[in-house]
């Protein structure tokens, strides 16, 4: 599969991705820590846990050991220990971060509001809770 970008790498090919999942190299997420991997480490050798770190207004990186499947389970390539997972919807090489979430000014700070569904039903086993003590 091709990027529909021609200025974005192929992501069946993770090596085009800089440090922080974008091409290039470009670490740019808004003040968020990053690192390349050492060069004597191997993605899904063994070695430190995976973590998490979600980024002001952008991506989620990941490091460690850990290993990125499909929905049918079928793992997709990376090169890298750290990569940056897409969270804002928008990037042309899903999974990956391809800073797309800059142009769509994508904003973690907003709040969606919870569906009336769900705010009934929270409601009504907070009311079954205290019948029962």
């Amino acid at each position: 599969m091709t990027s529909s970008r021609p200025d974005l790498p192929d992501p069946a090919h993770p090596a085009a991705l800089g440090a922080a999942g974008r091409p290039g190299g470009a670490d740019d997420c808004g003040g968020c820590p990053t690192a390349e991997s050492p060069a004597d480490s191997e993605p899904g050798s063994a070695g430190p846990p995976a973590s998490v770190v979600a980024c002001p207004n952008g991506p989620l990186l990941v490091r460690g050991n850990f290993e990125i499947v499909t929905p049918d389970g079928v793992p997709i390539p990376r090169d890298r220990e750290t990569v940056a997972l897409c969270r804002c919807g928008g990037s042309a090489i899903k999974p990956y971060c391809d800073g797309t979430h800059k142009l769509m000014k994508f904003d973690t700070t907003r709040r969606r509001p919870v569906p009336a569904a769900v705010v009934s039903r929270l409601n009504a086993e907070e009311e079954a809770g205290s019948k029962e003590q």
